[in-house]
């Protein structure tokens, strides 16, 4: 019985008027037997029989009491505000009072504001009364339900004034969020009747999406449409409908980050489009909206393109990539959208924008599988039909496309798919489709190429690899003129942002494939300016070095091209070096102007970088003009005239302006460091040329440096000194270029001036002048050490005297080895030194003159302790020279000290400058050692901790690394015996750049390069045995160089991810820029300890203990291996660590000369074939094996009958691995006599395996013994032939079963049985190269033999002991890798033998292409959950009243049924249950205990149901009662169970109010409740178990009973649309 039943009930048996009631009320006599309830029921029918009585009567006077009595009793009772019925009741009176009286109305109105507004105060106001933000929405919500059933309640002015406050406290976020969702879902019903308020509701919502200010801004946008859809075709709701504005937030929505967001936005363009399918809406699109248009005219094509359109986008938001796969392909059905139609207008079907909505969610996939393949899909599109170059097509194109080809994740391949040297998908991709945009655009490419570029230049470039692939692409377009001064800029943009990539090679790579860019497409309306502009940001030591393949490319282009932008000049290009002749004097003589862009605006190093690619272009054309003296000048002395002019009096000159002479020396710097790049500097004709007029002026310029130097008495001045310091460098550098006469003449004006500096820093000054003493000692410290760098020709032998060493170099060695090291570091205070500017401000240059200083002081000291030290190879007796003695040295006299002062400055500076103190330190720990090896062993720590401190710093951490290498693994330290102190020292250290190595590429490797190198000097030695004792020393170390390499573990990525791109950077030639640098890869640990190790076995035979020693290590830690991970996959580090055992040890195998150390040797490679090994691992054993067997027939046969004879089950990678074994070594024995007898127990010990009942097996022998039944008959041997005549028939019988003939011609035409010779392709190649290739390990394993030769070339040349290429005749380089694998039936659970394609598994193109077009799984989307409601938690749905199985869509009465389950007891059947309830919307959810909801098997079947569905709690004891209530509210009840009575349930028609009651799992339902059921229910069966799982049951009834209710649904629809 509703409420107004229960109202007209009280009023029939009180026999009293609605007046009377009222009055009653107002005056407060109640009858105490009520509850307030129902006295508030009672007044809700008194005044609704007022109202129809006397409606607007006097009657009415006391309406505005009742409602302020109402009022009152909402804000003030706690009882009423908690009992939802009765603030129902109290607002549907509030509501009726507003019909009786006009005052009422506006009361109603003051009373909604003020609730809502008190709902967002921070604190309620002392006496304020409020109805709250629930009350008055509900207040509101009602009032809004008179007014659709046309009752006067609220005025248009009040609707609208309402309308927007709310929305106001919505959008600006003041509400809490369960009163913000209440307040939404009362806005969609003021929009009945007053479309109006749709246009401010639309604006609300953009403002708040264009802001981003509101979480619920979609939710609001999903009312919106509900409401537009609702209005009808009321013009406000057309207008908005075909605004631009409205279908471009439902994109954002579509492209939105957030899950929810996304779905509210599906959600809106699914009704829309359902509203237009069904109505036949139509919409000009052409006329009022660019993005969505719709007409009758083209309605069917219209409705398949957004279907495809919606099908694609929910198949995007699937995380499972099998389901996303098939769509893709249907992204070039989308892109032919975009076509345009003649629909009347020219328009297309799809705009542009859609599709690059769908490329946006494709790209913001969870899966990268997927996005490599949706941009591979994006890449093939048919550029012809899809807009992508034009209009917003460019713009997504240049947008979120290049965003994800900016990716570096998109060209990583799976490990198994890395060919070296290939390019991965997408970037193979990425080739046709720039060639395709080249051909659609034509002239337009020019265009297109800019944008591109400006927008590359524009995103953060964090890794340099997808810019090397894309300008790879750009060069494989045809050549066209495209640039333009605006796109060389944003190129420099680019060189500098590389300049931040720490992966060096590709960072070269890029540079100098964007260099190759420029070259490919000429340029057209540029200037040279600019050209030089982009020239000089490029990296010259990695990229644009003098004399390298670019460079000269450069100077080839240059003058074809370069000069076709100046018509007017010289038609031989010679203009070009007067053109820069005048920028030069430009530079020199004239203030840059702003916005200039000539070469004064820019730094040396361009113009420098353009003057000397001039120079040698001119001197390509073999081109020299202008004479003097005579004789014939060349181009780089012409446009540096003007420059030497400067330099010539840059001293004598005294009004010559200082920054006009700055600029001279930054330029003649420049140039110096661009021409010294050569390779051979002093054959260079242009370096002679540059040091001969540099000499020229070379007093003038030592003058002029000496003059600025020592005018500097402030810490302020320092800053500067850095330009003269290189000055004095490059005066050094070019005087050793010239002839003695010359090189002597400059040398005495350079000796002068280190004099002076030595006089300078000898003066003694008061503590006043500390400023002046530190501003000289960095300034002319330096120059001491950049003199003694340059003393080379200094140096004489050791046994001279001292005296017969230039005055000047005696005296820089003097004063170095008496200064006070330990007064250097001390910073000044501002009490004792108040002409220091030490504030904080300063604080970094101080840092940076001390670090400066430091490594000046300490080079001097490494000079000093070099030329002083005498004899000895490692250092242990090396003495000071005795011609120093009568000096009295400091630096000399006390090396401990020395020693302590150097560990005192690596506290106090960073970065390289420790680099010349921790050479110190190595030159001075063999001469200390003796008596301080403790303080030693804390000088290398010391210097370990410095170099962890340069972990971080990318430009410093590799000299220090070296350094600190070098320091602690020198050949003193290292050929020390096993029983020093300092052993186990250098083994932690050892164990640490290990441990570093696996984090960052190339650290082990320079401890290994390191060791090897003094290992392999030693062993060449005459120390040679001090040499071999070392590397048995630290043998532990030289199996970790063995065993190293890439590492791929669970939880940590791998470091290695670069590899892609360093091989295909090597197919680019040697002479490719990048392929000059350093190249850190794994790789070469492993080669270092090979060539060493077999260098070692080689030239000193007798070590063969040695190697024997790291033998049976490598197969102990096999053994480990194998028993820690029995089963382990392809790629993982147990495969990769076995792999590389067994490299190591098919290379050394030689050094077995003893035969009980081959047995053993080939017995332990048997039992680790036993092992479940991979392909890769069975191969190598297989070829060890077999060379042994060849070569110790005798010896070794028995071992192999022996194993084939044993009569117990066998893996089948065993059995396999010894039949392909037997005949590889059959097929390769020498002699005849030794074929027949090999044959003679070959052929029976396999020919019983022929006939095994397993299938793998029996394929492997039947393979085997063709291919010797076949080899005996090529090689006539009759013998064999007629005495085992029984194997010809069964060769040629199982040659007739046509699937056994498959599987065993596919393994006879495998390598193995093939191609490999295991003796005469013995080589470097086929160990690391070609076996791991054909075997299907990762590309990463694969080790290039021309990498051995980089290592060692003299070694590794053709009298190498093993060969490093495959022989010219061998086939295996031409063979394909596909291995079969042989697979365990254990493990597989069959006896086939599959084969594996182990580079390309699952051709993934090709399965896309052959997906079915139109069979797609699809999830569905519930309405609901899509428009946001789902992220209503239960409760606030109740509370707004959206309970679900009040009413469906339709109006008709929804779901009724409830499912009771409190008698069962196991979580998992519940957590089914309560899926398949949320699934079916089944009502309400009975459990016995609501705990139940907590436990994770519970969960784990709901999937979170339970957020979505009404669940109850009544236990088994209160169950009879339960039941008994819902008897009497009107449901039926039934039972699922077997009685007598019992109906199938195909026979019975479920009652709309049904309650379902579920039996426990054993018992069923109890006897006690049997008899209160209305039906039992059973499950028609077919088989012989009597019974299903009671979730099975449960799901079952309820499915059957959605099944009776919608066909009764569909009834009823069909026959109100006959009507």
């Amino acid at each position: 019985m509703d409420n107004e039943e229960l109202s007209v009930a009280l009023l029939a048996v009180g026999r009293v008027n609605g007046l009377d009631i009222i009055e009653k009320f107002c005056s407060g006599e109640w009858d105490e037997t009520l509850s307030i309830f129902n006295t508030l029921s009672l007044l809700l029918a008194g005044l609704k029989q007022l109202k129809d009585i006397d409606h607007g009567s006097g009657s009415c006077e006391k309406v505005s009491e009742v409602s302020e009595e109402l009022y009152r009793l909402l804000c003030n009772r706690d009882d009423v505000r908690n009992d939802d019925r009765v603030v129902t009741i109290a607002c549907e009176a509030l509501v009726v009072c507003t019909s009786l009286s006009d005052a009422v109305s506006q009361m109603i109105t003051d009373w909604i504001k003020s609730g809502i507004h008190e709902g967002h105060a921070v604190v309620k106001s002392s006496g304020c009364e409020t109805l709250g933000v629930a009350t008055s929405l509900r207040l509101l919500s009602t009032a809004l339900e008179y007014q659709e059933n046309r009752d006067s309640v609220l005025d248009d002015i009040q609707c609208v004034a309402l309308f927007q406050y709310i929305l106001e406290y919505v959008v600006a976020k003041q509400l809490p969020q369960i009163d913000r969702l209440r307040a939404l879902h009362v806005l969609p019903q003021f929009v009945p009747g007053k479309p109006c308020l749709l246009l401010s509701f639309t604006q609300m919502i953009w403002k708040a999406i264009e802001t981003n200010h509101v979480d619920s801004s979609y939710y609001l946008l999903c009312l919106l449409t509900d409401m537009l859809l609702q209005a009808g075709p009321s013009s406000d709701a057309r207008h908005i409908l075909q605004s631009n504005e409205f279908w471009v937030m439902i994109q954002r929505g579509l492209a939105s980050g957030q899950s929810l967001e996304r779905k509210q936005s599906l959600y809106v363009l699914k009704r829309i489009i359902a509203a237009h399918e069904s109505d036949s809406r139509q919409m000009d699109g052409a006329t009022h909206c660019d993005i969505f248009w719709w007409d009758e005219k083209n309605k069917n094509l219209l409705q398949v393109v957004w279907r495809e359109f919606l099908l694609v986008y929910e198949t995007l938001q699937q995380k499972q990539v099998h389901i996303v796969k098939p769509a893709l392909a249907r992204l070039h059905n989308l892109a032919s959208y975009t076509t345009l139609i003649d629909s009347g207008v020219l328009h297309s079907l799809l705009d542009v924008s859609w599709f690059g909505i769908i490329m946006e969610c494709l790209f913001c996939h969870d899966s990268i599988t997927v996005i490599k393949l949706g941009v591979v899909e994006c890449l093939q599109v048919d550029l012809t039909k899809c807009h992508l170059l034009t209009g917003k097509g460019l713009e997504i194109l240049c947008g979120p496309f290049l965003d994800i080809l900016c990716d570096h994740s998109v060209y990583t391949r799976p490990l198994d798919e890395m060919l070296p040297g290939t390019l991965p998908p997408v970037a193979k991709a990425l080739v046709p489709f720039v060639q395709r945009c080249q051909s659609v655009l034509g002239d337009g490419t020019a265009a297109f190429l800019g944008d591109v570029i400006s927008a590359i230049s524009n995103k953060t470039i964090s890794t340099a690899t997808p810019l090397v692939f894309i300008f790879h692409a750009f060069n494989q377009m045809s050549p066209c003129h495209a640039w333009t001064d605006e796109t060389l800029a944003a190129m420099r943009l680019i060189v500098l942002k590389l300049l931040d990539v720490q992966q060096l090679i590709q960072r070269s790579a890029a540079q100098c494939m964007l260099l190759k860019v420029i070259m490919q497409h000429s340029c057209l309306g540029i200037s040279w300016r600019r050209l030089a502009l982009l020239l000089g940001a490029v990296e010259c030591s990695k990229s644009l070095k003098r004399g390298n393949m670019l460079w000269r490319e450069l100077c080839t282009w240059m003058p074809t091209t370069v000069q076709t932008v100046a018509s007017d000049n010289d038609c031989n290009g010679t203009w070009l070096v007067e053109d820069v002749k005048e920028e030069v004097q430009r530079h020199l003589f004239y203030d840059c102007q702003p916005g200039d862009v000539s070469m004064s605006s820019l730094d040396a190093k361009c113009l420098a970088r353009f003057i000397v690619l001039t120079a040698d272009s001119e001197r390509i054309k073999l081109q020299s003009f202008g004479v003097q003296d005579g004789k014939p000048v060349c181009a780089l002395t012409v446009m540096l005239h003007s420059l030497f002019e400067t330099l010539s009096g840059i001293h004598s000159r005294t009004y010559l302006p200082l920054d006009r002479a700055q600029a001279a020396l930054h330029l003649f710097v420049a140039v110096a460091n661009e021409l010294l790049l050569e390779k051979h500097p002093a054959t260079d004709k242009l370096t002679l040329a540059f040091s001969s007029a540099t000499l020229a002026c070379c007093e003038e310029m030592v003058g002029f440096v000496q003059r600025m130097l020592f005018s500097m008495t402030e810490m302020s001045d320092v800053v500067s000194c850095s330009l003269y310091h290189s000055t004095l460098q490059t005066l050094w550098v070019c005087a050793s270029l010239q002839s003695n006469a010359v090189c002597t003449a400059a040398s005495s004006h350079l000796d002068s001036f280190v004099m002076a500096c030595i006089e300078t820093l000898q003066h003694s000054v008061s503590d006043r002048e500390q400023s002046k003493v530190l501003a000289q000692k960095a300034v002319c410290l330096p120059v001491l050490s950049l003199f003694l760098r340059n003393m080379s020709r200094y140096r004489q032998s050791v046994e001279s005297s001292i005296t017969s060493l230039p005055p000047v170099a005696a005296s820089v060695l003097q004063y170095t080895g008496n200064l006070d090291l330990s007064l250097v570091f001390q910073k000044p205070s501002t009490s004792t030194s108040p002409g220091v500017d030490i504030q904080a401000g300063h604080e970094f240059r101080w840092g940076r003159f001390l670090s400066d200083q430091v490594a000046a002081v300490w080079n001097c000291v490494e000079v000093l302790l070099t030329v002083a030290t005498s004899g000895g190879i490692h250092g242990q007796n090396e003495q000071i020279g005795s011609n120093f003695s009568c000096y009295k040295l400091v630096v000399l006299d006390d090396l401990v000290a020395t020693l302590d002062v150097s560990l005192a400055a690596l506290e106090c500076i960073r970065g390289s400058a420790v680099v010349a103190v921790i050479r110190v330190m190595e030159l001075l720990i063999p001469k200390i050692w003796s008596g301080c090896s403790s303080k030693c062993i804390q000088a290398l720590l010391s210097a370990r901790k410095a170099a962890l401190e340069s972990w971080k710093d990318h430009t410093s951490f590799w000299p220090v690394l070296d350094a600190y290498v070098k320091l602690a693994f020198q050949p003193f330290l290292l050929f020390q015996p096993a029983q020093s102190s300092v052993h186990e020292t250098l083994q932690e250290l050892s164990s640490e750049l290990l441990s570093l190595g696996e984090s960052r590429l190339g650290v082990f490797n320079v401890l290994v390069s390191h060791c090897c190198q003094h290992w392999s000097q030693g062993i060449d030695g005459p120390n040679s045995q001090v040499a071999i004792e070392s590397i048995t020393t630290h043998l532990d170390l030289l199996q970790e160089g063995c065993l190293f390499g890439p590492l791929h573990k669970r939880g940590l990525k791998s470091i290695r991810y670069d590899g892609d791109i360093r091989s295909f950077v090597q197919t680019l030639g040697k002479d490719f820029p990048a392929n000059d640098i350093i190249d850190r890869s794994d790789c070469y640990v492993r080669i270092h300890c090979v060539t060493l190790l077999l260098k070692l076995l080689i030239m000193h035979p007798p070590t063969e203990p040695v190697i024997w020693k790291l033998i049976e290590s490598l197969i102990q830690k096999d053994v480990q291996v194998s028993h820690l991970k029995p089963l382990y996959h392809g790629n993982t580090l147990e495969h990769r660590t076995k792999h590389r055992i067994w490299e190591v040890i098919l290379t050394l195998q030689n050094s077995c000369s003893d035969e009980a150390h081959v047995l053993w040797l080939i017995e332990s490679a048997f039992d680790a074939l036993v092992f479940d090994n991979q392909p890769s691992l069975r191969v190598m054993i297989e070829c060890l094996i077999v060379k042994k067997l060849l070569q110790y027939p005798d010896l070794l046969l028995g071992l192999l009958w022996s194993h084939l004879e044993k009569d117990i089950e066998r893996r089948i990678g065993l059995m396999a691995s010894l039949f392909s074994m037997t005949a590889l070594t059959g097929c390769h024995l020498c002699t005849r006599h030794q074929k027949v007898n090999f044959f003679a127990h070959a052929l029976p010990a396999v020919l019983p395996w022929t006939q095994t009942h397993h299938f793998a097996v029996r394929v492997h022998a039947q393979a085997a013994l063709q291919k010797m039944w076949c080899h005996c008959q090529e090689h006539c041997l009759t013998e064999i032939l007629e005495r085992h005549c029984i194997v010809e028939c069964c060769v040629k019988f199982r040659g007739l079963s046509s699937d056994a003939a498959k599987h065993k011609q596919r393994l006879l035409d495998n390598f193995v049985f093939s191609c490999l010779d295991p003796v005469k392709d013995f080589s470097v190649e086929l160990i690391f190269h070609t076996l791991p290739r054909l075997s299907g390990i990762t590309a990463e394993e694969w080790i290039s033999p021309d990498n051995f030769k980089k290592v060692d070339n003299v070694f590794w040349s053709d009298s190498a002991p093993l060969p490093v290429m495959l022989p010219g005749g061998s086939k295996l380089g031409d063979c394909k890798p596909g291995l079969w694998v042989s697979i365990d039936k254990r493990r597989t659970g069959t006896d086939e033998l599959p084969n594996v394609d182990l580079f390309n598994p699952s051709k993934e193109g090709e399965m896309i292409a052959t997906q079915s077009m139109s069979n797609l799984q699809k999830k569905i989307m519930p309405w609901e959950l899509a428009s946001g409601l789902g992220a209503v938690d239960v409760p606030a749905r109740r509370l707004v009243g959206d309970e679900r199985h009040a009413t469906d869509r339709n109006g008709r009465e929804a779901c009724s049924l409830v499912l009771v389950a409190s008698l069962i007891d196991k979580a998992p059947n519940l957590g089914g249950l309560c899926r398949t309830c949320e699934v079916f919307a089944v009502d309400t959810l009975v459990l016995g205990n609501v705990k139940i909801l907590d436990d994770r098997m519970f969960q784990s079947l709901s999937v979170t149901a339970e957020k979505w569905l009404h669940i109850l709690e009544v236990r088994p004891i209160d169950l009879d009662a339960y039941l008994r209530s819902m008897r009497k509210r009107g449901y039926s009840l039934v039972g699922v169970e077997q009685t007598a009575s019992s109906k199938c349930l195909t026979e019975y028609n479920f009652p709309r109010r049904s309650v379902l009651l579920l039996g426990n799992e054993r018992e069923g339902i109890p006897a006690e409740f049997l008899h209160l059921l209305d039906e039992c229910v059973e499950i028609p069966q077919l088989g012989i178990i009597r019974s299903l799982n009671v979730h099975v049951s449960g799901a079952l009834l309820v499915w059957e009973y959605t099944q009776q209710w919608r066909r009764l649904g569909r009834r009823i629809e069909q026959a109100e649309a006959t009507q």
